[in-house]
C-alpha cells in the first residue's frame, strides 16, 4: 500500500496536535531531620500523587534504617554497640558503609562518615558546639580505618571506642 499522499488529500497518518494536560504537583514533608520537597510534573493528577506518596513512603524508610536521631535505628544501634561487639547488619546498610570507606579511601580520608565521633557533640539548631577539650578527646574516633565489615556476616565493629558514623554526607 502507498503510505504517501497527493498534494491535495491527507494520507493515512495525520498528526493532530494536542495541548498538553499536565501540571506540577509538590509535596513536603519533615523527614531525615530536614524539609523535604518532592515535586513532579505529571499528565495524571492521581498518579502524580501516587509517586510522590511513594518517595516520601522510600524517604522514612530510610529514615527509621539509617538515622542516627532515632534510637532503634539499624544505625544507632551500631553507633551504640559496635564498639563492644560486632553488630549484624542489613545488606543495604552494609553496602553503604562498604561505599562509604571506599570514598574515604579515594579522598585519602576527606570524606569520612566517622566524622560524627565529634560531630555529634555539636547541636547546631541550639547553636552549641563543644569546648576544644572535649573535641580533643573526641578527635581520635574519627578515621574510617576503625571501622571493620564482616561481609561473611554483614557485620560492623569499630576497633577503638568512641567512633561514631553519620550518613548524612553519603
Amino acid at each position: 500500500p502507498d503510505l504517501g499522499s497527493a498534494p491535495d488529500r491527507p494520507g493515512p497518518l495525520t498528526l493532530i496536535a494536542v495541548p498538553a494536560q499536565a501540571e506540577w504537583l509538590q509535596g513536603e514533608q519533615a523527614i531525615m531531620g530536614t524539609r523535604c520537597v518532592v515535586e513532579l510534573w505529571s499528565t495524571d493528577r492521581s498518579r502524580g500523587q501516587a509517586a510522590i506518596d511513594a518517595v516520601f513512603t522510600e524517604f522514612r524508610r530510610i529514615d527509621a534504617l539509617m538515622s542516627t536521631y532515632k534510637p532503634e535505628s539499624e544505625l544507632s544501634r551500631v553507633n551504640a554497640t559496635a564498639a563492644t561487639a560486632a553488630v549484624r547488619v542489613s545488606r543495604e546498610l552494609y553496602d553503604l558503609l562498604a561505599t562509604s570507606i571506599e570514598y574515604s579511601k579515594l579522598t585519602g580520608g576527606a570524606f569520612d562518615v566517622t566524622y560524627a565521633s565529634v560531630g555529634y557533640l555539636y547541636d547546631y539548631r541550639a547553636r552549641v558546639h563543644p569546648d576544644a577539650e572535649a573535641i580533643a578527646a573526641a578527635l581520635p574516633g574519627i578515621d574510617y580505618r576503625h571501622i571493620e565489615l564482616d561481609p561473611e556476616t554483614h557485620s560492623v565493629r569499630f576497633r577503638q571506642p568512641g567512633v561514631r558514623i553519620d550518613l548524612g554526607g553519603i
